[in-house]
């Protein structure tokens, strides 16, 4: 039960005594003046006008959540011929369109598990407009990222654009670094709005036809790089297709990824949570680039469950390349908590390996981390293990313990006991060049 206790005058009465039973007392405040009882009375509202729209935001995800699987979408697919820069628009629906004044461009796009790129978007085209894709906005095609394996909802501002005209309705993928195979993406709920939930243009209404009638590539837009497009009007509820075999996942105290079951290209979803980096699957490895960490802990590709104890980490890394901060290096996180905030981090910089912790509040830094071994990192394979049971900690390198500790509260902070892992390709924002890691054979497997 929450109750929430409105400002009273109590004038010269005293409050000696406040008995709460049952319950749990969240805070209470004396104001002497009607002017501190007025502040008091606003703090309150304040409060009670951020839960009202907390409410409201999670009733509209409801709605939002339940439109995904009804009516249909439409699905763009073409192969890239050949790895590289490449992009397909097809245009989907004509006619001729003004944009009104302070509208959004708003769709929901759903990257199957099985595609080989993950940037998708839609672009409106001709008329005064020419294209909203080269409009300043930020709204590029090649410039999403949406995760594999679930609906992602867009909502761009077309301030800029009041007034302007569009004749053509473009569904679209575009980008560098495209790998040769099959894309595929789903598009449904396409409309603009006036941003608070009323729409003003509805450009496709999750219909089984495609409003064009036939669909071609776009006058404005056109192919490079890909063949073989079609688009299909499928049932939105298929629009995901089969998810992967899920790796790590425990089973008998044992939990593996070789990352031989995720399609090319893929970011490792649904097994790892992209926190930091860019990551894709290929040739059987877990290539990670770029993670910026905020201090000395790792952060890039999230694993795991947080009830996991005590366990054996093992998984093989190469360096394909590294920053020019001395710090930057391959970074492994382990006993993740508080949603990955807090957790022991394996660096292996160019000095030197340290063992980092960050937990309630406290974190190590250059001076003072847990521990520190001399280490110069080259261009071949190496294997890690380690090993963790209660708050003793050891790690080995090539077969070779260089770290035993016990945590006894260090940093003035308690041992973290449980967790997933980390997978990091540390560089700094003020590195040259890249850091680039790959990774193979993780294996978790408990200590009993």
């Amino acid at each position: 039960m929450e109750c929430d206790i409105a400002p009273c005058p109590c004038r010269a009465a005293r409050i000696r005594q406040i008995e709460v039973t049952g319950a749990k007392l969240w805070g209470i405040t004396l104001a002497l003046t009607d002017a501190a009882a007025g502040k008091v009375g606003h703090l309150l509202d304040a409060t009670r006008a951020a839960q009202h729209q907390r409410e409201l935001a999670d009733r509209l995800e409801t709605q939002w959540q339940q439109t995904l699987t009804q009516g249909h979408a439409l699905r763009l697919e073409a192969d890239c011929t050949e790895s590289g820069y490449a992009f397909c628009y097809v245009c989907i629906a004509k006619g001729h369109w003004q944009i009104p004044k302070n509208a959004f461009l708003e769709y929901d796009i759903a990257i199957p598990y099985d595609s080989v790129r993950a940037s998708g978007g839609i672009d409106l085209t001709g008329g005064t407009v020419g294209s909203v894709r080269d409009a300043g906005l930020g709204i590029h095609p090649s410039q999403s990222n949406d995760p594999r394996g679930v609906w992602h909802h867009h909502k761009d501002s077309l301030d800029a654009l009041d007034g302007k005209t569009f004749e053509q309705v473009a569904i679209a993928t575009d980008g560098s670094n495209c790998p040769k195979g099959r894309y595929k993406g789903c598009f449904k709920n396409i409309r603009l709005t006036d941003g608070a939930g009323r729409d003003l243009v509805r450009l496709y209404d999750d219909g089984a036809t495609l409003p064009c009638g036939q669909a071609g590539i776009a006058p404005n837009g056109g192919i490079k790089g890909m063949a073989r497009w079609e688009i299909q009007v499928i049932p939105a509820a298929s629009a995901l297709g089969a998810a992967p075999a899920r790796a790590l996942v425990m089973k008998d105290g044992v939990a593996q990824d070789d990352f031989s079951a995720y399609p090319l290209g893929s970011n490792g979803a649904p097994a790892w949570k992209i926190t930091d980096g860019a990551w894709v699957v290929k040739d059987g490895l877990f290539v990670g680039s770029n993670c910026n960490p905020l201090g000395w802990i790792a952060t890039g590709a999230d694993a795991g469950d947080k009830s996991w104890k005590n366990y054996r980490l093992s998984l093989r890394f190469k360096m394909l390349e590294r920053g020019s901060d001395w710090r930057d290096g391959v970074w492994i996180g382990f006993h993740n908590s508080a949603g990955g905030q807090w957790k022991y981090s394996l660096n292996l910089e160019a000095r030197n390996i340290v063992l980092h912790k960050a937990n309630r509040g406290a974190a190590s830094n250059d001076h003072n981390p847990l521990a520190e071994v001399p280490w110069q990192p080259d261009a071949g394979w190496h294997k890690v293990i380690i090993s963790v049971t209660g708050n003793h900690l050891v790690v080995e390198l090539d077969g070779r313990k260089i770290m035993e500790l016990q945590d006894d509260n260090q940093l003035d902070a308690p041992p973290l006991l449980s967790g997933g892992i980390t997978l990091c390709a540390r560089r700094h924002t003020s590195s040259t060049g890249n850091t680039e890691v790959a990774f193979a054979d993780v294996e978790i497997r408990e200590i009993k």
